[in-house]
């Protein structure tokens, strides 16, 4: 279970993001670097919640031990159709194994 950090440019789409675990299903949050105070639960037993559906997809084939969570389009801050930014601390975690792992997603403008 060990995701990778990640550096992309604004506006890049579907960024993935991926862990590996043998747990019958892993949550995701993440701590936006910018637009929120703290942690956003994006999803609850293994389902994206449905106000992150804009932002971020779940993909996990059934039999597998790997979890994506896919960020559609990479952000520094809030925008009118995304309540907070992408780039920040992502967390995959199982609760009743209390296993976590944390990657960063730092998101750069283009000059």
């Amino acid at each position: 279970m060990a995701p990778l950090n990640r550096v992309v440019y604004e506006g890049t789409t579907n960024t993935k993001i991926t862990c590996l675990s043998n747990d019958p299903f892993l949550d995701w949050l993440i701590i936006p670097f910018s637009g929120s105070s703290g942690a956003n639960y994006l999803t609850y037993n293994g389902e994206l919640l449905a106000s992150f559906n804009e932002s971020f997809s779940i993909d996990h084939s059934k039999g597998t031990e790997v979890y994506t969570l896919v960020v559609f389009n990479a952000t520094i801050s809030p925008s009118a159709s995304a309540t907070l930014s992408t780039a920040g601390i992502y967390q995959c975690y199982n609760f009743e194994t209390k296993a976590a792992v944390a990657a960063q997603l730092v998101v750069i403008r283009k000059c």
